[in-house]
């Protein structure tokens, strides 16, 4: 060992797979390394998961295994076609039975190549470990080192702990129970005070609130603590009196009452850690705190940045550098360096009704505020206030006329204080080994205030879109949905491929959609649709008074004032990116209706040329010079205007039925990837052919990904049940809402469903079939789901798609 005086080797064991040694440590604790070379031929395999069946028996459950197992788990893990996938699937099964954890490589995807011209890559090598081992070494980073002259990269497993710097508040939901809270909180609130403007008022009261709060909560932590410990010794010392034949009845009433407090607490620190983990689905009385927290360590090391390559390509390893790469990212794309925006007049706008506009306008209600205050999820993430909307919830009562009062400013004088719309920017990882800044989705986190007068305003604002907004966008509009995207595409390339006539689809990537609209556009389009001046004045309010910091690691950072661009997660932004994105769709209706360009004809009034989904754009143009041309011209318009780019370098254009050589000249004459059918489009499979087991193969994926990320045996099988609910009935139903299922996909669907139920694990051996009938009468019934699909309800349904684009398209337009 290279440290003898910290650990000591206690055992040996030799395999003809592996090295397993007991490694004991001087603080007590003992735990089992494995180190692995799996097999390279298929035909020695079956010893080698026999082998690891054996190990788990001797090492688990405070084990950790690392090497080069020479499988891969998931088909993105090798650059080859067709991985072998019996292997695959019975290296998931092991690590599902052993209830493993697989941390992700921080700095490649693969970690071994055969070195030749045309390379195969693939992730051979990695570590694997226990819950129990991970207690006792948290805060792992798992990463490739330089590979010299071995085909494989060294891989290294660091274990540290997470610095998250000094924790800004954060109010916990569990305090709104407590009775001593409920005694003060409202004293607390009474005894706050600020002058000036509602909002600025309002934003001061609640930081002095905060701190109270703190110190509070802070003062209840050390008394549940001590209580805890207090009530566990007594609680033992009546089990021993017990054992001994001298407890009394007063001793068994005592220890009922103990443990009842005692529950009181350990529920607490369930839902503490339940709302950290931001699991919507936790039941009252969950007290499964292990799990939560599992899933918040996890979501911790997730979200832990420790390096950045900065905008000068400059690897940045540093606390004070990583803040600076990102500052300097935002700063660049929320600054508008645009001199001048193009606008288009003379369009056919579909304005909304002068009724419905001066409806927009009327004054804020205290009974339309409470509504939509009820309307919010209690465990989102707060903002720089530290405020949930569950405690706006709850504060109501006391609250309302503060609240009133900034709305009654808001539409007087159409301003929003800055300390109210102060925002913070954290990030979610749009891939695994995260290298630069535009590797993370930004969101988001606007304080509680804002978030409800921004919601009040999206919930006005929604109800006047089915009126203005073209029938080709099919989000964040009332009545339709993403499904009929899906099938108004796919029944656009059969007709086409069916009548043989020639055309190209084209997927648009819009880059940093939300990050770069432009704020004069926004306002365009507006006036444009007919939206009063006063409201378009409140709406900019909304967009330009914001003050970004960026949330590192946990903490906030430096402070940004942008020029353009709408928020991810602002209850505003989808609806404002609609009537934006309509801008596009009017000048496609406009060159269409002039013969300028064409599309997918489904009938003599109806000429499909684009389909929209928020920023996903899918463009439908015949094969002909002068309507490529135009579509061009019109992108160009499009961004001049909006602000925004085409990143057609991230675009794809599919050709069908038109010959290679021709499809090839348009590809590189606009820049653009050549891709192949099918494809993906929205989540869903785009051309391909649902009756075939391979058109599932990434629904089954998503779903074992899912449970392998699971720790099942810190679950009950009620909280198997609720995750069934919450989270796996919706992976399949997605896309079986559009395709029909076949019968032997859906069995496996089910599979995984109760062997994930009985037995916690994904594989679908352990099960035999009569369990099924353990299944409630529900579930049963709910099962039946995957036979059918929306495919086989169109027929008999036709009527509840009243006049929508879908209908019209399906069943033409009488």
């Amino acid at each position: 060992m290279w440290n003898d005086q910290n650990f000591s080797i206690q055992s040996v064991f030799k395999g003809n797979f592996s090295v397993s040694i007991q490694v004991g440590s001087n603080n007590g604790a003992s735990w089992w390394l494995s180190a692995i070379y799996g097999p390279a031929k298929r035909k020695n395999r079956p010893l080698f998961w026999e082998e690891l069946e054996n190990l788990k028996s001797i090492c688990f459950p405070t084990w950790i295994l690392g090497g080069d197992f020479n499988v891969i788990r998931w088909k993105e893990e090798t650059s080859t076609k067709n991985p072998a996938s019996l292997s695959m699937k019975r290296f998931n099964t092991f690590i599902s039975n052993c209830n493993l954890i697989d941390p992700p490589l921080t700095n490649a995807k693969f970690t071994w190549s055969n070195l030749r011209a045309q390379a195969t890559l693939s992730r051979l090598d990695r570590f694997l470990f226990s819950t129990q081992w991970e207690n006792i070494f948290p805060g792992h980073t798992s990463k490739v080192l330089t590979r010299t002259t071995s085909d494989h990269f060294p891989i290294v497993l660091e274990s540290s702990s997470i610095s998250w710097g000094p924790s800004p508040f954060r109010f916990t939901n569990a305090y709104l129970k407590d009775p001593d809270y409920k005694r003060n909180i409202e004293f607390w609130w009474g005894n706050t005070s600020q002058p000036g403007f509602a909002g600025y008022s309002f934003m001061h009261r609640l930081k002095q609130l905060a701190m109270k709060i703190k110190a509070w909560g802070r003062e209840k932590k050390g008394k549940d603590e001590a209580s805890k410990k207090a009530w566990i010794k007594e609680i033992d010392l009546i089990n021993k009196l017990e054992a001994e034949g001298t407890s009394t009845e007063i001793h068994r009433e005592k220890r009922i009452a103990l443990k009842a407090d005692l529950s009181q607490i350990t529920l607490t620190e369930a839902q503490i850690w339940a709302q950290k983990c931001k699991r919507i689905w936790v039941h009252e009385g969950d007290e499964n705190s292990s799990f939560f927290h599992k899933i918040c360590t996890a979501r911790q090391k997730k979200c832990l940045i420790s390096k950045i390559i900065n905008i000068c390509g400059q690897n940045c390893l540093n606390d004070s550098d990583i803040v600076d790469a990102f500052i300097q990212h935002f700063e660049e794309i929320y600054t508008d360096n645009r001199n001048s925006h193009l606008f288009i007049d003379n369009l056919d706008w579909c304005p909304i009704s002068n009724t419905n506009s001066g409806l927009l306008d009327k004054p804020f209600n205290e009974a339309e505020i409470w509504l939509t205050l009820k309307s919010f999820a209690k465990n989102k993430a707060p903002g720089p206030d530290g405020f949930t909307m569950d405690f706006l919830q709850k504060s109501w009562s006391f609250m309302k006329q503060n609240i009133c009062d900034i709305f009654k400013d808001f539409h007087s004088n159409h301003t929003i204080n800055k300390v109210v719309n102060e925002t913070l920017i954290t990030f979610i990882a749009k891939k695994e080994n995260c290298e630069t800044v535009a590797d993370f989705r930004p969101i988001s986190l606007t304080t509680a205030i804002y978030k409800l007068i921004a919601k009040v305003l999206a919930d006005r604002l929604k109800q006047t879109l089915p009126d203005t907004i073209s029938e080709s966008q099919m989000a964040f509009v009332k009545g339709r949905q993403i499904t009929e995207a899906i099938l108004i595409a796919n029944e656009a390339l059969d007709l086409w491929r069916n009548k043989k006539e020639r055309g190209f689809v084209i997927k648009l990537d819009i880059e940093k959609a939300f990050d770069k609209l432009n704020w004069r556009f926004i306002d365009f389009m507006l006036m444009k649709k007919n939206y009063s001046q006063k409201w378009r004045k409140m709406i900019a309010s909304c967009i330009s008074s914001v003050q970004y910091s960026i949330l590192i690691n946990g903490r906030p950072r430096g402070r940004i004032k942008p020029s353009r661009g709408i928020r991810q997660g602002d209850p505003l932004s989808p609806f404002i990116f609609v009537l934006a994105m309509d801008y596009l769709s009017r000048l496609l209706n406009n060159l269409a209706d002039k013969g300028k360009i064409n599309g997918v004809n489904f009938g003599p009034n109806l000429n499909l040329t684009h389909i929209l989904f928020a920023d996903d754009i899918l463009i439908f143009v015949e094969d002909k010079d002068d309507y490529v041309s135009n579509l061009k011209m019109i992108l160009h318009l499009f961004e001049s205007a909006s602000g925004l780019n085409i990143n057609l370098s991230k675009s794809t254009i599919f050709p069908i039925n038109v010959p290679a050589d021709r499809a090839n000249s348009i590809a590189d004459s606009w820049g653009i990837s050549k891709g192949h059918l099918p494809t993906s489009y929205l989540g869903m499979p785009l051309g391909g052919k649902p009756s075939s087991s391979n058109f599932w193969d990434n629904v089954l994926q998503k779903i074992q990904k899912k449970l392998s990320s699971w720790k099942y045996s810190q679950l009950s099988k009620g909280r198997r049940i609720t995750l069934i609910n919450s989270t796996l009935e919706s992976l399949p139903i997605y896309q079986l809402s559009v395709f029909k299922v076949p019968k032997g996909i859906a069995q496996k669907i089910e599979a995984y469903w109760r062997n994930f139920l009985w037995n916690g694990t994904s594989n679908g051996h352990n099960i035999s079939s009569s369990d099924g009938t353990k299944l409630s009468p529900q579930k049963r019934k709910e099962a039946s789901v995957f036979t059918l699909s929306i495919a086989q309800i169109l027929p008999s349904s036709v009527n509840g798609f009243g006049n929508s684009y879908l209908k019209k398209i399906l069943y033409g337009n009488a």
